[in-house]
């Protein structure tokens, strides 16, 4: 029930990411939502001792934030788009957040059915839209997440393995990727200072700390 409950989310929650604008202020909002709602969901997926799910959570996650870091806010969409593009383009996404939440808060097969088919009707209009408008289409791709077959394929021997670290709640998952099996181990973090020391390090990089090798 868990994990069909954390798919469900993230489900409305990347529905809502694709509508908000370019603006680093709309994604910041937007990752502020999606990428504790990712760690969760791969924390929850290793407690249920699903390694293999936890590790394509983990990847979509860093594969959507690396997207939107490199390809958001590049060409301007309000000022490529014609007038009635941008209103027809308002008036969908504003049909499919209503739908969404009708979904979220009232959930049943025709709430679900009314979201999917918002859905489709905003990413047929985008085709469309990028179609005429090219430099759009390239800073809205989607890309897909590497998976544990691509990992296991840069492997070059049987006695070789890949490490994937992921900061989850309480602590780091360890994903160790072999040509024939996925393992995944747990790094506690019982005091939660992780992240903090984390966002210090990173702070010490940007102000070319030269102590910086410590919390390294």
């Amino acid at each position: 029930a868990a994990r069909a409950d954390f798919d469900e989310a993230l489900r409305i929650t990347e529905t809502l990411r694709a509508e908000s604008s370019s603006e680093a202020s709309d994604l910041r909002g937007a990752f502020a939502n999606l990428v504790p709602l990712y760690r969760a969901a791969a924390r929850n997926l290793l407690s249920q001792q699903l390694p293999v799910e936890a590790l394509q959570r983990a990847e979509q996650a860093k594969a959507r934030v690396l997207m939107d870091i490199l390809l958001r806010g590049g060409a301007d969409e309000r000022s490529s788009m014609t007038a009635p593009e941008a209103a027809e383009r308002n008036r969908l996404r504003k049909s499919l957040a209503t739908a969404n939440n009708q979904a979220l808060n009232h959930p049943s097969p025709a709430s679900t059915q009314t979201a999917d088919a918002a859905t489709e009707r905003l990413r047929q209009f985008e085709r469309d839209l990028y179609a005429n408008h090219p430099e759009l289409a390239l800073q809205s791709a989607n890309f897909q997440a590497a998976g544990p077959a691509q990992m296991a394929a840069l492997l070059t021997s049987d006695n070789r393995a890949l490490l994937d670290y992921f900061f989850v709640p309480s602590g780091v998952a360890l994903f160790v990727v072999r040509r024939s099996q996925v393992s995944a181990f747990l790094l506690p973090d019982p005091g939660n200072t992780l992240g903090a020391e984390i966002h210090r390090f990173r702070e010490q990089l940007a102000s070319r700390d030269l102590d910086y090798k410590a919390a390294a």
